[in-house]
């Protein structure tokens, strides 16, 4: 598999419009006047097909949306030349805000929570994806998924797409468990994640732990 010819599958079942606010000093409970502001589509799954299309990779994003944010994030991703299988929801899509405080250096976030999506609509996304899986090569499965989604889900689509024989990427921790009963090709986790997932305080521990080790592949620790 190379990163210019074939085609990649983000799944970004959470996305968000990411508004970045900075700030000389920032205060609580004090008027904060920004220095400036930044807006782009946010979550795992869509930073990392930017990323791949800066390489210039076919990369496709899979994602809800919603409302005048979800409009936002499908625009954007047009005009990068990511491809969309999305499907729209009654909730727009969440907010995040990043708060910069160029003084300290410390960075603040703000997370919305997340819409409801309804059976209707995460049957459409299911269906569609299933029936485009054999098109890709590698398939990067990111992030969280929103209320209601069964938490098997993710353990279903990387079976499917190893099965339609996909490279299988999971960036995340919900749903973790099913998935790798499943199976994954890589699991990419940071060292707190693996910590909590496998009760080890210490990481060279937790990278032989067997809740991971049996399930994966590789393992990439941040």
């Amino acid at each position: 598999m190379t990163v210019a010819t074939d085609r990649l599958l983000f799944v970004c079942l959470n996305p968000a419009w990411q508004r970045s606010v900075g700030f000389e000093r920032f205060a609580l409970a004090r008027v904060n006047r920004a220095l400036n502001v930044c807006e782009t589509g946010g979550g795992k799954g869509i930073n990392a097909a930017r990323a791949a299309r800066l390489l210039q990779a076919d990369a496709t994003v899979a994602f809800f949306s919603g409302g005048t944010t979800g409009q936002l994030l499908r625009t954007e991703l047009d005009a990068l030349g990511i491809s969309r299988i999305d499907v729209s929801v009654d909730a727009a899509t969440r907010v995040c805000t990043t708060i910069i405080d160029h003084a300290s250096g410390q960075v603040t976030e703000m997370i919305e929570p997340s819409g409801t999506v309804s059976d209707a609509a995460f049957g459409r996304l299911r269906a569609r994806l299933l029936c485009q899986l054999s098109s890709f090569s590698g398939v990067a499965i990111c992030g969280t998924f929103p209320p209601r989604i069964p938490e098997d889900f993710y353990a279903r689509l990387a079976g499917a797409a190893r099965a339609a024989g996909a490279t299988v990427l999971l960036d995340g921790v919900k749903g973790l468990d099913p998935a790798l009963k499943q199976g994954l090709d890589i699991l990419r986790l940071n060292a707190d994640e693996l910590r909590a997932v496998t009760g080890e305080s210490e990481l060279h521990r937790a990278l032989h732990h067997p809740t991971v080790a049996g399930g994966c592949r590789w393992l990439a620790v941040t």
